[in-house]
């Protein structure tokens, strides 16, 4: 996005991103709207990087369009927080920093002395976003959550689909996406609540309840008339057939 004096919305911003599939989709939108974005990779490169399609399908780490599309307008390290030098490193660059975004397992960067506590020392005004399936607190807190994890356990999956089906996982990692916006717009406003008060924080995204919120009517139904919403294919909330909608058949 860009201002009317030609400035982009976050072209004071530094970012070091730390995110692994579920949060890469937050940084790239936080590059987008002008923030200096550091994408810190380990040894080998990010796993993403493997992940298909590629492009001409030729497998290589630099031709994956999944990956690119991602990673758009960011700039790329390699560090090996193993090496205490490279930690080192990197707590240089969080002096320069406004926003660290990981999805680590919790308390993994606590461990290495990287925590929102240890974070807050080197810079007090730092912004730590920590995207993972179930937070970084409560009984799930540890639980692995790759994408079809999260729209189970949000809901969704259970309202996609035709009734005789069984539920459906949505296209396009519906979980990592909605994650990623919840922890883009969290950060945004935690940059704002920085901004009046010199204040930052630890912005802590859970993945199921970020998928919650796309169930449309389906908790209200619950709440209000204790219904439970079931798949309904194209027709949504909607109990009828419209034409133009819902899929074509040639």
């Amino acid at each position: 996005m860009t201002l009317a004096n030609g400035a982009a919305a976050l072209d004071d911003i530094r970012v070091l991103d730390l995110a692994g599939e579920i949060g890469q989709y937050c940084t790239k939108l936080l590059a987008d709207l002008g923030a200096d974005v550091i994408k810190i990779e380990p040894p080998g490169g990010d796993l993403v990087r493997h992940l298909p399609p590629f492009y001409g399908d030729e497998k290589c780490v630099d031709r994956s369009l999944y990956w690119l599309n991602l990673n758009t307008n960011k700039r790329s390290i390699v560090l090996d927080f193993d090496k205490l030098e490279d930690r080192m490193t990197f707590e240089k660059l969080v002096t320069t920093a406004d926003v660290v975004v990981e999805t680590f397992d919790s308390g993994y960067l606590d461990r290495l002395g990287l925590g929102y506590e240890a974070l807050s020392k080197i810079k007090q005004d730092i912004i730590l976003t920590s995207i993972t399936g179930f937070g970084q607190t409560g009984p799930r807190a540890h639980y692995k959550a790759p994408d079809i994890v999260g729209v189970a356990m949000g809901g969704i999956m259970w309202l996609a689909g035709d009734p005789k089906d069984p539920p459906n996982v949505p296209p396009w990692k519906q979980g990592y996406i909605s994650a990623s916006i919840h922890a883009a717009g969290g950060t945004l406003t935690a940059l704002y609540h920085r901004d009046l008060t010199g204040e930052g924080q630890h912005v802590d995204v859970s993945m199921q309840e970020a998928v919650s919120i796309a169930q449309e009517t389906a908790t209200q139904t619950w709440d209000m008339i204790g219904a439970l919403r079931c798949r309904n294919a194209h027709k949504g909330v909607i109990p009828v057939d419209v034409p133009g909608i819902g899929p074509y058949m040639g």
